[in-house]
């Protein structure tokens, strides 16, 4: 008897590729979080030259040129970012070094 209940449980194993079925996938996302931008680094902005004047976890606060106030600095992953200015529209810049 214990020999069948054997034999039935390594053949579920093998069938199941060694793997539980309901097993969760915990797979690498495809943009993995960066870091924030480095403090003084320039932005190209449509307004002129930008600078990130600090960050909040990984977002940049950058002040822009001739705007009261600062815009928020999202990394797209991807070699570009989201600038977000309270002043004018959003814009994609490239993502400063």
């Amino acid at each position: 008897m214990r020999k069948v209940i054997f034999l039935a449980a390594a053949g579920a194993l093998l069938m199941a590729g060694g793997r539980a079925w309901a097993a969760p996938s915990f797979e690498t996302p495809v943009a993995p979080f960066s870091a924030a931008p480095r403090l003084g680094a320039p932005v190209m902005t449509s307004g002129g030259l930008g600078v990130v004047t600090g960050d909040m976890g990984s977002t940049g606060i950058v002040t822009v040129p001739g705007q009261a106030g600062q815009g928020l600095l999202l990394n797209n992953g991807n070699g570009t970012s989201t600038l977000l200015d309270p002043n004018g529209p959003e814009q994609t810049v490239a993502t400063p070094q």
